[in-house]
């Protein structure tokens, strides 16, 4: 029993010797990476976040100003001309206008203005009248008293804008029963205090703006008037409490320090003075923070799993070592004469001990090894003796079915043709692994390959072959490289129904240092569609595609052989084909 336990406590000690330390350097160096990379993370984050705020205001603040400067912009246009403001008030002074007074200034101020903003959503000219006249953009002149939109005047009637020149504020109107207008009012006094422009902006317009400019998830964009009212914001469901984010108790400034939000605002620099406030949530801001520390606490769970499972391995397989010299130990010490020297020197013996079952634990695994490099060695080797065997075996089966169908026959028919046409293709591409082919050797079995494909497809072509005479047997080009485009010209080009003037024409062209291959045919064509995709697939760097595999292929191999040397165009129209443009570098064999 206390020989157990005596083994219970040895195998816990050396457990905890091996695992301990390795626990403590894996959480050490995880701890150490992690505050590292969270730094550079945060870091990078905050400046990013401050480049992204600043262009972000700069844009916002400019667009905001231009906003602003609609209205001084229109004010000068209707006001600093006398003779344009005499006939303003005169047309709503005068019950009994002529409506030609006012048109001219309407059609040629008032009306562009809103039809080219869209923001905008109406325009409204008063003059001080007795009839309580005023103009409103494509309407004309109308009646403060008939007129549906009337509460901005008792904004200028108010004693707390009397004298203000420029001022802004939120309100809403009904155009229709049950349908509400809500819109920000921006007003201008003229220069000689009798008159102002109103200028309704469309809020939803501009809170759409605003959510177009969002970065983050939970940004809030917010846009406060002088009076430090939200005219604007980019939230559907935005923050109730505004105190989090604005000092409202004072002039409306933002509160820059904040626990929750990373706030950044700009004043506009016209009046009436806008503030823009973006609110980035701490936690959208510093998301990748949290997800690395979360990475970091699973990688070192599992590094410590991993770890406390090594070391169990390793304590039992040392332990047993250990309990065989402790048992030669024991004997020793019941019989001293056996190996007195031994006694004498244990520390020794269990370093020898140790160090033979570790070269004898590791010769096993290098011998382990061996043998396992050996056995994959023959796999390959008879794989590859198989994928030699294979195909000669099909070649051979395909001729002797030529010469059967011969014999049938006792001449050439068109199952003898497609079997010497197919055997031919088959030889070519057996023949060699070279990736490179003569031209000459190219055509012959692209001329196979179309006769196998005429006598298979339903619509009859014809093939015509533009090849000038000269030698081509000292030019290479990449083998099979053309027959995706012949490929595509039959399958996809010759699909129409009771046609039999299909014609497929292949023409070459040879200069000092190129070639020019060109492939025609009279089928169906295709759509401007269709062909944008055909060119969006034959991009340098363009991802497989889920169709046109063969051309993207086709593509590949062209880039990986010539590199940015060559050029690969279509040309198509629907019903009168497509035309397939190759240049090639000349290859000659060195």
């Amino acid at each position: 029993m206390n020989k157990k336990n005596s083994d219970f406590k040895y195998r816990i000690r050396f457990f905890r010797r091996k695992l301990i330390p390795r626990f403590i350097c894996i959480i050490l160096a995880s701890i150490l990476i992690n505050s590292i990379i969270c730094n550079i993370v945060k870091n990078t984050i905050r400046q990013r976040s401050d480049e992204d705020s600043e262009k972000f205001l700069a844009q916002s603040m400019y667009t905001f100003s231009s906003i602003i400067n609609e209205i001084y912009t229109l004010t000068l246009l209707l006001t600093y001309d006398s003779t344009i403001s005499d006939t303003i008030r005169d047309c709503l002074r005068n019950p009994h206008f002529i409506f030609s007074d006012i048109e001219g200034i309407q059609s040629m101020i008032i009306t562009p203005v809103v039809a080219t903003r869209e923001y905008i959503e109406s325009i409204y000219v008063y003059f001080e009248n007795d009839n309580d006249f005023f103009i409103a953009n494509n309407e004309g002149i109308r009646s403060l008293k008939t007129y549906y939109d009337n509460n901005w005047f008792d904004s200028i009637r108010s004693s707390e804008n009397m004298e203000k020149n420029t001022w802004s504020e939120q309100r809403s109107y009904q155009k229709t029963t049950g349908f509400t207008h809500y819109v920000v009012s921006l007003y201008q006094r003229n220069l000689y205090g009798d008159g102002i422009i109103v200028l309704n902006l469309n809020r939803n317009y501009l809170n759409d703006l605003l959510s177009g400019l969002v970065s983050y998830d939970g940004q809030i964009i917010y846009v406060i008037n002088e009076h430090s009212d939200v005219i604007f914001t980019s939230s559907e469901d935005p923050l109730t409490d505004y105190g989090e984010l604005f000092d409202l108790t004072g002039s409306g400034t933002p509160r820059s320090q904040n626990p929750k939000y990373r706030v950044s605002y700009q004043k506009t620099d016209v009046a009436p003075s806008w503030t823009i406030v973006s609110a980035i949530p701490y936690d959208s801001l510093y998301a990748p923070i949290s997800r690395i520390n979360r990475f970091i606490v699973i990688t070192i769970v599992l590094s410590c799993t991993i770890a406390s499972f090594i070391v169990l391995q390793q304590v039992k397989r040392f332990y047993e070592s250990i309990n065989r010299i402790m048992t030669f130990i024991q004997e020793v010490k019941e019989n001293p004469e056996a190996a007195p020297i031994m006694c004498q020197q244990p520390k020794d013996y269990e370093f020898i001990v140790e160090s033979i079952v570790e070269s004898s634990i590791r010769e096993s695994e290098l011998k382990h090894q061996l043998l396992e490099n050996q056995y994959q060695n023959k796999v390959l080797e008879l794989k590859g003796l198989q994928s030699q065997i294979n195909p000669h075996f099909l070649l051979n089966t395909l001729q002797s079915i030529f010469w059967a169908s011969f014999q049938l026959t006792g001449k050439y028919n068109i199952v003898s043709e497609m079997i010497e046409n197919l055997n031919t293709i088959l030889g070519y591409l057996l023949r060699s692994n070279e990736l490179l082919i003569s031209i000459e050797d190219e055509i012959r079995v692209l001329k196979s390959y179309l006769l196998i494909f005429k006598a298979r497809h339903n619509n009859p072509f014809e093939i015509v072959w533009d090849i000038p005479d000269g030698d081509y047997s000292n030019n290479y080009i990449g083998k099979m490289i053309l027959q995706p485009f012949l490929e595509n010209a039959i399958l996809h080009g010759f699909v129409g129904i009771g046609r039999d003037d299909f014609l497929l024409r292949i023409s070459l062209c040879q200069s000092d240092s190129f070639l020019q291959i060109t492939i025609d045919d009279n089928g169906v064509g295709m759509s401007d569609k269709e062909l944008e995709k055909i060119h969006a697939v034959c991009r340098p760097h363009a991802k497989s595609p889920s169709t046109h595999i063969g051309i993207y292929n086709s593509n590949r191999r062209l880039y990986l052989i010539y590199e940015n040397k060559y050029q690969l165009t279509f040309d198509s129209d629907a019903s009168h084909g497509t035309t397939v443009h190759l240049s090639l570098p000349i290859i000659r064999q060195s």
